[in-house]
């Protein structure tokens, strides 16, 4: 069965991991990198990410296999094609399956909406 896509675009910070003694090393001086990391981003860049994260979750939960969940990053060709395309801003937002675009602060109803009208024009051919 065909899948139905659905990219989660957004400013997703990199986070950058280290090696296995440099993290032991850190751990043993009470050193969290992760948080490190994060206490700089702006609160909206946290949320933004943080929603990105409770809908992925819900909608691996909900959906499983019949859909391809990815995240796209801004600053990636993808993100910069999709953002040109769709005219998303600078707001998270879901495109599904190149053609539906919700705002990232959507209900998650208004999200399972959406790709449940796709997942029947699937089955219905």
């Amino acid at each position: 069965m065909k899948k139905v896509k659905v990219e989660l675009v957004g400013l997703f910070p990199t986070l950058v991991s280290a090696c296995v003694c440099c993290e032991e090393y850190m751990e043993a001086c009470n050193i969290n990198l992760l948080a490190e990391q994060l206490k700089d981003l702006p609160p909206d860049v946290l949320d933004a990410q943080n929603r990105a994260i409770e809908i992925y979750a819900r909608l691996m939960r909900d959906y499983g296999d019949r859909i391809d969940l990815v995240a796209v990053g801004w600053m990636s060709l993808r993100g910069l094609w999709l953002s040109l395309r769709h005219r998303l801003g600078n707001e998270f937002s879901i495109v599904i399956n190149g053609r539906k675009v919700i705002r990232g602060d959507s209900n998650y109803e208004a999200i399972k909406e959406a790709i449940e009208e796709e997942l029947r024009e699937i089955r219905e051919g």
